[in-house]
C-alpha cells in the first residue's frame, strides 16, 4: 500500500510530488485502519464489560484463588500433551501410548470416582484465540467447587517455563512446548507458585517509571519480597502515561498501575498490601500476617505528603515551563486522536492549569514545605529509638519512607532537609546498601546515572518538540 501510493504520478516539483505522495499514503493507511479495526472501540466496550462481570464475581466469593483454583482447570483442557518419555527415555507419541504409559505410573489416579479426572490430567492449557473469550467469562459457583475438589488429585501438576515441562511426578516429566501463534510471552508467563492448594504461575505485570515518587515504592515493595513480574516504563515527562491504551486503563493517567490477570490497581497503599498478600499465599504459610497497624499507620502518614509540588518548585522555571507546555501538547494531540475521551483529557489539562496556579502560591508551597518539615521530624524522632521505621525489621513503611528521601537527595536538597537529621543519616546509609535501594533507585540516580537518566529524556523531549512530534 504504501509502495503503490510512492509510485503515483505526481506533476510539479520534487517537494510538491513529495507532500502530495506523503499524503496520498496517509490516507491510504487511514482508510485501511477504518476498515480493519472499525469496531476496535465496540469490541474492547464488550471485554471491559465482562472484566468488571468478572470483578463483581470475584467479590462475590470468600477465597480469591477460588477463581484462579478454576482457571487453571480450565487452562488444562485447551490443549493435548503431544509426547511422553517412558522410564527408558523412549518417545511415545500415540495417544493410546501415552495413556497406557499414564495408567502404568498412576494405577491409583485412573481408579478415582471423579468422571471428568482423566480428561484434564491428560491435558495443559494453551492461549488459543477462540478460548479467550470463554477464558474471561466468569465460573458459577458449582464449577469453582468441583475444580477445588479436582484440583487435590492432580499431584501438583506444574509446568516449568524455564525447562518447557509438564511436571507430574518426581518420576515422570512431559515436554511440552507453546506453539509461537497462540502464547504471548509478554502476557503470561509461568513462576511456579502454590495459591490455595494448586500450583499458579500468572505474569504481573507493572506499569511505572523511575521518576514516579510512587512507582519507587511499588517497585521496592516487589523487589523485597521476591515477586517476578513484568516491567513497563510510561515516562511520564514525555507523555506516555497519556496515551490512549494507557488512558483507558487508568483515567487519572497516575504512576504506577498494577495489574495481576483481571485485577488493576492504581492505589500505591492498596497495591503493596496486595504484594503482601500475594507473597503469604505464594509462601504457602497460613500464620503470616500482612502489616500491623503500625506499619499501615506510618505508610499512610507518608502517602499523605503530595511531592509534586514540592518537586516542581525545586525545579528551574526554565526547564520546568519547557516540559509543562511540552506536556499540554501532548494532551491536546491525544484529545484529538481520541475524541471519545476528549473529556477525560480536558480534566487532565484543567489540573495541569490548577498545578501552574499553585506554583505561583507562595502559602500552598509553605504549607507543602511545612508539612514535610513535620513528617521529617516524625522520622527523626522514630529512628533515635529503633533502627527502622518500626521496630528493628525492614517493612513496608521503610518502603514508603526511602523514595522520599532519596527525592530530596536528587533535588540536592539534603543539606537542608537531612543532613541536619543524623539518625536519618545513618538510616539512609544502611538502606542504600539494600538490593532493593541498588536495582530501584541507585540504578538510576546513584551518582553520574542521574544525569544520564534526565538527558536521556531532556534529549527526547527537546526533539519531539522540534519535530512537533506530540
Amino acid at each position: 500500500m504504501v509502495i503503490k501510493a510512492m509510485n503515483t504520478y505526481v506533476e510539479g516539483s520534487a517537494s510538491f510530488r513529495l507532500r502530495k505522495k506523503l499524503s496520498t499514503c496517509r490516507h491510504e493507511l487511514i482508510d485501511w485502519n477504518h476498515r480493519h479495526f472499525g469496531h476496535l472501540d465496540t469490541k474492547m466496550n464488550l471485554v471491559k464489560n465482562e472484566l468488571e462481570s468478572i470483578q463483581v464475581q470475584m467479590a462475590k466469593l470468600k477465597v480469591p484463588t477460588e477463581y484462579l483454583i478454576s482457571k487453571e482447570t480450565q487452562r488444562r483442557r485447551r490443549n493435548t500433551i503431544a509426547r511422553l518419555k517412558d522410564a527408558n527415555g523412549v518417545e511415545l507419541v500415540q495417544r493410546d501410548d501415552i495413556g497406557r504409559q499414564f495408567v502404568s505410573y498412576f494405577t491409583g489416579l485412573f481408579s478415582s470416582t471423579s468422571p471428568e479426572l482423566d480428561e484434564p490430567f491428560l491435558q495443559v492449557w494453551c492461549a488459543r484465540n477462540v478460548a479467550r473469550l470463554e477464558l474471561i467469562k466468569p465460573s458459577p459457583r458449582k464449577t469453582i467447587f468441583r475444580a477445588s475438589h479436582m484440583v487435590k488429585e492432580f499431584n501438583q501438576v506444574c509446568i516449568s517455563s524455564d525447562q518447557r515441562q509438564v511436571r507430574l511426578s518426581h518420576t515422570i516429566s512431559v515436554g511440552w512446548k507453546p506453539p509461537p501463534s497462540t502464547l504471548d510471552k509478554t502476557q503470561f508467563r509461568w513462576v511456579g507458585q502454590r495459591l490455595g492448594g494448586v500450583i499458579v504461575e500468572q505474569i504481573m505485570q507493572l506499569y511505572h517509571h523511575p521518576y514516579s515518587l510512587d512507582s519507587q515504592k511499588v517497585r521496592l515493595a516487589l523487589e523485597e519480597k521476591g515477586i517476578d513480574y513484568t516491567s513497563y516504563h510510561v515516562n511520564p515527562l514525555t507523555g506516555k502515561n497519556m496515551d490512549s491504551f494507557f488512558f483507558r486503563m487508568n483515567t487519572t493517567a497516575n504512576l504506577p498501575v498494577f495489574q495481576n490477570g483481571a485485577h488493576v490497581l492504581v492505589d500505591t497503599i492498596d497495591i503493596i498490601e496486595y504484594i503482601e498478600r500475594i507473597k503469604i499465599l505464594s509462601s504457602g504459610f497460613e500464620s503470616d500476617i500482612v502489616s500491623n497497624s503500625e506499619v499501615k499507620e506510618w505508610m499512610e502518614k507518608i502517602q499523605r505528603w503530595n511531592p509534586k509540588l514540592f518537586t516542581l518548585s525545586h525545579i528551574p522555571d526554565k526547564y520546568r515551563l519547557f516540559v509543562s507546555k511540552f506536556l499540554r501538547r501532548v494532551v491536546i494531540a491525544r484529545m484529538a486522536q481520541s475524541p471519545d475521551l476528549a473529556s477525560v483529557y480536558h480534566l487532565k489539562l484543567k489540573d495541569a492549569y490548577v498545578t501552574e496556579d499553585k506554583l505561583k502560591d507562595p502559602d500552598a508551597l509553605k504549607e507543602s514545605e511545612e508539612e514535610l518539615i513535620r513528617l521529617l521530624d516524625e522520622v527523626e524522632s522514630q529512628l533515635s529509638e529503633t533502627s527502622y521505621l518500626v521496630g528493628g525489621e525492614f517493612t513496608m513503611a521503610d518502603v514508603m519512607l526511602i523514595p522520599l528521601l532519596a527525592r530530596i537527595e536528587l533535588l540536592g536538597l539534603e543539606d537542608q532537609y537531612i543532613n541536619c537529621r543524623p539518625h536519618i543519616v545513618e538510616y539512609l546509609k544502611v538502606v542504600k546498601q539494600r538490593p532493593s535501594y541498588k536495582a530501584v533507585i541507585g540504578k538510576y540516580f546513584s551518582g553520574w546515572r542521574k544525569y544520564k537518566t534526565l538527558l536521556k529524556t531532556w534529549l527526547f523531549v527537546c526533539i519531539r518538540n522540534v519535530l512537533r512530534k506530540y
